[in-house]
């Protein structure tokens, strides 16, 4: 998964790979989607908050989004669900909610699961000293059908989202949803192109084992920040 690589909002940059979208602006707002629709699956995606300020927004808008001008806070929008970055606060649909994650700091590792078979968004912060370490997860209902990443840059200094990895598997049973911890060096998938899809199968482990697995993974990020 990379941003959008055929449409920018406005004042929105991104590097020559598409891997990070940025934005350096005084006044009004940008938002930038990124390049694969997700309906089916459950998709996990790795995201580095290389800079960021409060007037920032991250999650995901439903398709009927696409058409709109990109140039307004995602948290007005009908067709988002979103966590602010100032204080945690998730807006879905344009409305506030009691759902808070932690404040979103530069420098910070946000990952997000979105499972389309229940329509829900895991939202999961990992600490930026100890990329084991999970400081805030919040999970929420009612998500778009169809929907795509988005970030939202508001007014303010300069600010980057770098889209780290990303990974989709097949959803199980009741007993749970399988998915790839990208933050395990041994999950490291690489971005993916535009529509190519990637389809893991079962791991063998227990939910323990997987929840060990994912406390004890540190190589990834560390090796990702020194390049």
């Amino acid at each position: 998964m990379l941003w959008h690589g055929e449409r920018q909002g406005q004042g929105v940059s991104l590097s020559g790979e598409r891997s990070v979208a940025g934005r350096h602006a005084k006044k009004a707002w940008g938002v930038q989607l990124a390049d694969q629709w997700m309906s089916k699956d459950v998709h996990v995606i790795a995201l580095l908050l290389e800079q960021v300020t409060e007037h920032c927004y991250i999650g995901v808008v439903g398709r009927n989004y696409f058409p709109s001008a990109w140039d307004a806070p995602l948290k007005e929008s009908t067709h988002a669900t979103v966590v602010h970055a100032a204080d945690g606060r998730v807006f879905t649909k344009r409305s506030s909610t009691s759902f808070f994650l932690k404040p979103l700091e530069s420098g910070a590792r946000l990952q997000l699961t979105v499972d389309m078979s229940s329509r829900e968004i895991t939202y999961e912060l990992f600490d930026p000293e100890d990329p084991s370490r999970v400081l805030s997860s919040l999970s929420v209902e009612g998500i778009p059908a169809e929907c795509a990443l988005a970030v939202c840059f508001g007014p303010g200094g300069e600010q980057r989202v770098k889209i780290v990895g990303s990974s989709i598997e097949k959803a199980v049973d009741d007993r749970g949803k399988m998915v790839k911890d990208l933050w395990d060096e041994e999950n490291v998938v690489p971005p993916l192109k535009v529509n190519e899809r990637s389809f893991g199968g079962q791991d063998g482990l227990t939910h323990g084992e997987r929840l060990l697995r994912q406390h004890n993974a540190t190589a990834f990020v560390a090796g990702q920040l020194e390049q």
